[in-house]
């Protein structure tokens, strides 16, 4: 059926009324907003849906903050509470009705029922790189065959195998369950993902390196991604464990590089963002009423990004609405970019300013500050269950406050921009201390979570070797490690040899000896002077080649401080 949505003035408006009113915005359009429904108007038994509803004046003017009733003809069929959360509750039809005061909006909704689904094969095994399409059946109560775009997939591990519209295409070693749902019935496909007999040469392989290498591809990199041939392709799957990337340009190319994250700004809006004129109470102020920027990229008085505030429920659920049309695109997750659970709100000459709370009418505090990201933040989580989300976050920003926790929890990465070579970072166990930024990772690694080192800071190729040190002591599970030199050591073309080596599984966690952090390996070990510290020198009691040293062979070593070396056990296979 398709689906008839209707606004119906019920109650002419006196024009002597209008002219009599001081208030020249008067109600009369509504309109359901069915943007999350298909556009015949069905709606699975047992999926829920929440509609929106907008009032507009005489004008055509959005009215913000106007209570919208909502009912259904039929609560036996479809079921609608004062939010606007529909639910099918048995086959067959109903109308839902919006209304304010006299004004009223109707959608016809069809409720359907499944009968039955089932998926085949029941189990696959495929080699890393290698695709194979499942067949799907299913049977609606009135006898008519499910049509596959209502159908929703889903992979529990996109890491192993991901799903593209029936499509499974194997990653990496391991297991993963691909499901596939129509309404409250669920048929699943169970895929083992083994190396290929070559030992491995599709994205996958990027699973079982030792370095997990992460890229950022933002326009600088559009070289290699814009028309890459199939071998690329292949390479830059073969290389790259995860790629931040950009929609809409990057919605084209998921088919061949999958397991991308979609960039998106916890809270950034820029000079042409709707929100500046439908939703202007949307941005933080000052006292004055001014509107407040994200302290970045300031010149001449203002800043490229007005500050949103996060702490309203409709910006965040506005946010959320454009994620989930992003996400449908096939993105493996979301990379968060300003989670700050510090202060990170200022004027156009970007120095900080407290911002007036809009829900108080006082200064804001940085409880409600942190407390109003990290209830964002498990939203987002709650609204996107079975996707990969990061969050580039501060890792200082006091990690035993309960509301950092509660956003650390809320991600699957935290990604820690500039890395282990920020600058910023001291010896010892201060609040800006490496021992300190060593120990927030072990936190993030209690709450079963993993880290992206984002190297943006490096120049020297001791920095590299520091950074990759870095990662070494710490690395577990799918910890990561990203770097910004696009041109000299992380493209297709020209990849740096510290990415590529094998050093097998860690011997143990990372120790200190002899003043220095160290941690060994199957085949090598590595050996960390933190900064700040005297020179110090290690006797390794055996010798290794030198990462980065042109073939060198060493038993000994003798480090600065901020100095690392990465080392590889001769005619060593993991």
């Amino acid at each position: 059926m398709i689906a008839t949505l209707t606004a119906l003035l019920l109650a002419a408006c006196d024009p002597s009324n209008i002219l009599a009113t001081s208030d020249d915005s008067i109600p009369t359009q509504l309109s359901i907003v069915a943007s999350s429904l298909p556009e015949d108007g069905e709606l699975f038994l047992g999926e829920s849906v929440e509609l929106e509803a907008e009032l507009r004046d005489q004008r055509g003017r959005l009215i913000q903050d106007q209570s919208i009733k909502w009912a259904s003809s039929d609560p036996a069929v479809a079921t609608i509470d004062r939010h606007g959360e529909l639910v099918g509750v048995a086959g067959g039809t109903t109308t839902i009705q919006a209304s304010h005061r006299d004004i009223t909006a109707r959608v016809d909704i069809d409720v359907i029922a499944v009968a039955s689904l089932t998926v085949s094969p029941e189990s696959a095994e495929l080699e890393v790189g290698e695709t194979k399409e499942l067949t799907v059946t299913g049977m609606r109560t009135d006898g008519e065959a499910l049509e596959a775009s209502r159908l929703l997939w889903s992979s529990s591990n996109p890491g192993v195998a991901t799903i593209d519209g029936g499509t499974v295409i194997a990653h990496a070693p391991g297991t993963a369950v691909v499901s596939v749902e129509a309404g409250e019935l669920r048929a699943q496909s169970t895929i083992l993902v083994v190396r290929n007999d070559s030992g491995g040469t599709n994205g996958g392989s990027s699973a079982q390196r030792t370095v997990k290498f992460f890229v950022d591809a933002s326009s600088g990199f559009d070289e290699w991604t814009r028309s890459p041939t199939p071998e690329q392709q292949e390479w830059m799957r073969e290389h790259y464990f995860r790629m931040l990337t950009y929609s809409s340009y990057f919605d084209s190319r998921l088919s061949w590089y999958p397991t991308a994250w979609v960039y998106k700004d916890a809270y950034a809006v820029y000079g042409d963002s709707e929100i500046l004129t439908q939703h202007p109470d949307w941005v933080l102020k000052d006292a004055a009423g001014n509107r407040l920027y994200i302290p970045y990229g300031c010149s001449g008085g203002s800043c490229p990004q007005f500050a949103a505030d996060f702490g309203n429920p409709q910006y965040r659920q506005w946010w959320i609405n454009r994620l989930e049309s992003t996400m449908a695109e096939g993105y493996l997750g979301v990379w968060v970019d300003d989670v700050n659970m510090l202060w990170r709100v200022g004027d156009g000459n970007g120095d900080s300013v407290t911002p007036i709370d809009p829900r108080t009418g006082t200064p804001m505090t940085l409880d409600d500050w942190r407390r109003y990201m990290a209830e964002f933040m498990e939203e987002i989580r709650e609204a996107f269950p079975e996707k990969e989300i990061v969050h580039n976050a501060i890792w200082y920003a006091d990690s035993d406050d309960p509301y950092v926790q509660r956003q650390m929890r809320a991600a699957d990465f935290i990604n820690l921009e500039r890395g282990a070579t920020d600058r910023g970072i001291r010896g010892g166990g201060g609040r800006y201390g490496y021992e300190t930024f060593l120990a927030y990772i072990d936190q993030v690694h209690a709450m079963g979570n993993f880290i992206v080192l984002d190297d943006d800071d490096s120049d020297t190729d001791a920095e590299w070797v520091y950074e990759l040190a870095t990662y070494l002591l710490v690395k577990s599970g799918d910890d990561m490690i990203g770097a910004d030199e696009i041109r000299t050591r992380i493209n297709p073309e020209n990849f740096w040899e510290g990415y590529e080596i094998e050093m097998g599984d860690p011997l143990g966690g990372r120790y200190q000896t002899d003043g220095l952090f160290r941690r060994d390996y199957q085949c090598g070990t590595v050996v960390l002077n933190q900064p700040e510290e005297p020179t110090r020198t290690l006797d390794l009691g055996e010798s290794f080649l030198v990462v980065g040293g042109g073939g060198a062979s060493v038993s000994t070593v003798t480090l600065d401080g901020y100095r690392a070396v990465v080392l590889i056990r001769e005619n060593c296979t993991p």
